[in-house]
This record gives C-alpha cells, structure tokens and sequence, in this order.
C-alpha cells in the first residue's frame, strides 16, 4: 500500500481529516508532518499530538516551517480558535509528552521519498505548501518520484475566503504553492470551488454522534463548536464546510470526482491579488500542470465520511 504522509496546520477541518484518514482501513499513514497556517507551527505540532492521542494511536510527528518563504505569517485563529481546536484542549486529558522526530517536515518527507521506492510516496496537504516547497528546493530530483500530491487550496470560480480573490492556504504563503505547481509532481487540486459543495449542520453531526460509540465522538463534535458559531454569525446558519476532510475523500475515492487538467498559476506579488490562483477551467488544457477538481458526489462522500469517523455502518446520513 501507498505510504502516506499528512502536511498539515490543524485546525478543526484538518482534525477532522485526521481522524477520517487515520480510522480508514483503506490509507496507511506513515507520518504527520506540520507547518505554520492556521495557527503557529509549535501550536500545529501539538494539536497532532492532541489528535493522536485522542485516537490512541502513535505515529511520528515532523515540525515544519515556522514562516512562509516571504511573507510574515497570518493565521485563521479567529475562524478555528486561539488553540486552532475550537478552543477546547483544556476540555480533554492531554497528559502524554509530545515527542517529535530529529528531522525537520522536509527532510522526513525526503527521507520517506528515498526510502520507498517499492511502495511510492503520496503528500495530503492541508495547509500552506511550505514544508513541500522546501522538500523541493532542497532535492528537486528526489521529489519528482512522489507518485501524487492532493491538496486542498486556491479558489478560481468563485471568491476566497480571506480576501476576495485568495483562498487561505495559497495566501498565506502563495510562493510555496508556485513552486509546487511548477515543480512537474503529480498534483491534484481541491479548491473552494468544490469544498463548498460539502457541508455539514450541527444538528446533523450531533445526530450521527449520538449513535455512535467511538472513544473521539466527543472530541469531534466539539472542536466544530467555535468555526460553527463564526459561520453562523456570517451566514446565519451553523455549519462547516469539510474542507481538508474532502482532500482525504479524494485519495480514496477518486471516481466520486470531476476533475479537470490545466494550467495553474499564482500571484505572488500584488498586494490586491494576493495567493490568487488563475486558471482557465472551461476546458483542459493542453500545457497541464496540475488536475483542478470541480465537482463531488457529495452525499457519497458525506455517507462514508460519517460512517468511518463515527464507527458506523455505512447509510445515508
């Protein structure tokens, strides 16, 4: 089976896709790998380790980047909390020391790289592409044999979500995310064109939670408390869009997407157009550098999403 190495900033959807990967029997996760995003990378790293040890599961922990390549750091602390967990780890027993491996993020996901040529490599990436970039700099031949990177990032057909024209994870450090794009790896886009095709209510999670007997039910439905609350007051309704949690849904299930080849590119520079990621969707293209995904099967995914994180047998939820 592929190895598999999550990048991440969690973050409530990144928790989420967490523990969706990690309960699948189908994705064998190798390691966790953080960056700064969400929250600062100290922060990331430690919410990894809450998250573990709330499925009572170990795996190595790699700490990232600290800032983007160019810009100083902005998190999203006011969607996903002062603690990136909706601001409830004080609410459940983190008592285990977090250990984190020698290596840095980068050098891990290189050192996995070389060291699985039998199986292959694939990146979930769910927060700013810095650790990858940086894989990439520093041996651009070694990386090329990462047989897929899937990320979630970019919005190109309708707005962002921190600025009108930049979803959060290309804004915050849009360079990285060019030097990927560029970097001729097998990469697959999941923008806020298709992660906001899937949502879930609050009533809806609570009514799955309740029969479920998972240990992490709780956990789960709490940490949403915070991001729901914030989109209600933007929207007027409670719910979350499952963002990263979709980026997992892809790596499984790839034929419950549309997806489209093209040429993707980024703005680096502009202080208007920041992180905005430009592309022609209305048809492949021929110069391709990366697959844009455009549309889900959302109630396929919904269905075993529910079923895998709340132990439950799969149905329509």
């Amino acid at each position: 089976m592929m190895k598999t190495i999550i990048d991440t900033d969690p973050g409530i959807d990144d928790a989420l896709a967490i523990i969706y990967a990690l309960s699948h029997e189908d994705l064998s996760v190798h390691s966790i790998t953080t960056v700064a995003g969400n929250v600062d990378v100290d922060r990331s790293s430690q919410n990894s380790q809450i998250i573990l040890h709330q499925l009572g599961l170990t795996l190595p922990v790699s700490v990232g980047q600290s800032q983007p390549i160019c810009y100083e750091l902005q998190t999203a602390r006011h969607f996903h909390g002062q603690d990136g967990l909706g601001n409830t780890t004080s609410e459940f027993d983190f008592t285990a020391g977090a250990e984190y491996g020698l290596s840095s993020a980068a050098e891990s996901i290189l050192g996995l790289v070389h060291d699985s040529s039998d199986s292959g490599v694939r990146l979930i990436c769910l927060g700013p592409l810095t650790n990858v970039a940086q894989a990439i700099l520093a041996n651009p031949k070694l990386m090329k044999r990462i047989d897929q990177i899937v990320l979630m990032g970019g919005a190109f057909e309708c707005y962002g979500n921190v600025t009108p024209t930049a979803e959060f994870n290309i804004y915050v450090d849009p360079h990285t995310a060019e030097i990927v794009f560029s970097s001729g790896i097998p990469t697959t886009i999941l923008p806020l064109d298709v992660t906001q095709q899937v949502e879930i209510s609050a009533n809806q999670l609570e009514k799955v939670a309740s029969k479920s007997s998972v240990p992490w039910k709780q956990f789960a439905c709490s940490i949403t408390h915070h991001s729901m609350n914030v989109h209600q007051l933007n929207t007027g309704n409670r719910r979350l869009y499952l963002h990263d949690p979709l980026v997992v849904g892809y790596v499984l299930y790839p034929d419950l997407f549309k997806t489209i080849k093209a040429d993707v590119r980024v703005e680096t520079r502009s202080s208007l157009t920041r992180g905005m990621t430009v592309a022609d969707l209305r048809q492949p293209s021929h110069n391709s550098n990366v697959q844009v995904c455009v549309k889900v099967k959302s109630q396929s995914f919904l269905n075993d999403f529910f079923s895998t994180v709340f132990g439950l047998p799969q149905g329509n939820f």
